[in-house]
């Protein structure tokens, strides 16, 4: 079995090359300034890796299904978060949609959620 990070890397890694391929096909210019590397760099982190890695791990202590009802919330907090750091306006139909897709999974995976026990050292 592969660890976690080990997959999500080679997954992301197998993605990039595909853009990059894609860019080249199509000329598209690469060339960005030191801040804005940094600034992908950092979106990439967090928007494509650590969520991930955590994704993985999680689902070795809980359902898989409700796994995925947690991380469907990145709708709702990117839409959050975007609006806090970086000023974008809050569409009200995406917000319905991310509420309505997070609905639909959590009645989806219900009797999962149900099925968890927690150690007796975590619960207090």
């Amino acid at each position: 079995m592969v660890h976690p990070v080990v997959s999500v890397g080679w997954r992301f890694l197998v993605a990039a090359a595909i853009l990059f391929a894609w860019c080249a096909l199509r000329g598209l210019r690469l060339r960005y300034s030191l801040r804005d590397h940094l600034y992908l760099a950092l979106q990439g982190a967090l928007l494509f890796s650590l969520n991930h890695i955590v994704l993985y791990i999680a689902v070795g202590y809980v359902p898989s299904g409700l796994a995925a009802v947690a991380f469907s919330t990145i709708v709702l907090f990117n839409t959050g978060f975007g609006a806090l750091l970086l000023g974008t306006k809050v569409q009200p139909r995406l917000v319905l949609a991310g509420l309505i897709g997070l609905a639909g999974l959590a009645l989806v995976f219900a009797r999962e959620g149900s099925a968890i026990s927690m150690p007796r050292a975590a619960a207090r």
